[in-house]
């Protein structure tokens, strides 16, 4: 898959993050310095410290008040967000996505922002059991109900339909790794056609689009459709250079950009 991130960004997701290929060795990496390392890690920990303070304050707090309870859910999802991510306590992570997940369900069902909180502690839990845990039932099962979930989401609002198309890109992966291409190319080309009709209001979901377009790509690949992903590729390309053009300091558009080229070049040769 192409570019993902974190699931409380907007762009995708996809959810499972590129790993840094360590594996060449001809080049010696930019590592931060000492002291650029204690700040990092500092800063890490006042974090957590900050969303256990709050943590701790919401279960004091009346538990038949659905806000106070939505903000103590989304306390337990941003400490689980940071252990996954940034600390890699993946045990950790996973209990406190699961408390955001139990709070979030006994919530009102009517209110989005409840709902949308609830779609990500899921689709932070499926990644988490995809790609750390490998307990892939689980995984699958988290994606569809964050998706479930995420459908129900007003559809005039624009960034709860990119999450929507982030979940199923995510789950597109999931079924690329387990190489059911058939329910893949159906989750992407749902992502891609939300996205086409959210980029043909507001430019900025364009390479939400592109992204998912290169996963389909990815996908044909996969499946030895070679002309088909080479189409796809040449026609994103141009696309994915010139957001790069407008935001050449986006490291994320720069990912996209090299995964497109990457993959063409595999073609090619």
């Amino acid at each position: 898959m192409a570019a993902t991130t974190d699931p409380n960004t907007t762009h995708d997701s996809s959810q499972g993050k590129e790993s840094v290929d360590t594996s060449n060795t001809s080049q010696t990496p930019n590592l931060p310095d000492k002291e650029n390392v204690d700040v990092i890690d500092k800063t890490l920990l006042d974090k957590k410290s900050e969303y256990g303070k709050a943590i701790e304050i919401g279960e004091q707090l009346p538990k038949d008040n659905p806000e106070n309870q939505n903000d103590l859910a989304t306390a337990y999802l941003n400490l689980g967000v940071l252990q996954h991510f940034d600390l890699r306590d993946y045990d950790s992570a996973k209990s406190n996505y699961e408390k955001a997940i139990e709070i979030g369900e006994q919530l009102p069902k009517d209110n989005p922002e409840n709902q949308c909180n609830l779609a990500t502690a899921y689709l932070s839990l499926g990644v988490l059991q995809h790609f750390e845990l490998r307990d892939y039932n689980s995984a699958e099962s988290n994606y569809e109900k964050a998706i479930a979930i995420r459908e129900q989401l007003p559809k005039d609002d624009p960034e709860y339909q990119n999450d929507l198309a982030s979940a199923y890109n995510d789950l597109a992966y999931y079924y690329q790794e387990q190489k059911q291409f058939t329910k893949a190319i159906t989750a992407v080309k749902n992502a891609i056609a939300i996205t086409k009709q959210l980029s043909e209001n507001d430019a900025m979901y364009l390479p939400d689009w592109i992204n998912h377009n290169h996963s389909l790509a990815e996908i044909y690949f996969d499946t030895n459709e070679i002309a088909k992903a080479k189409d796809i590729l040449e026609a994103i390309q141009p696309m994915a250079k010139k957001c790069l053009d407008e935001k050449p300091d986006d490291s994320w558009t720069q990912e996209l950009n090299d995964a497109i080229a990457d993959l063409l070049s595999k073609i090619n040769n």
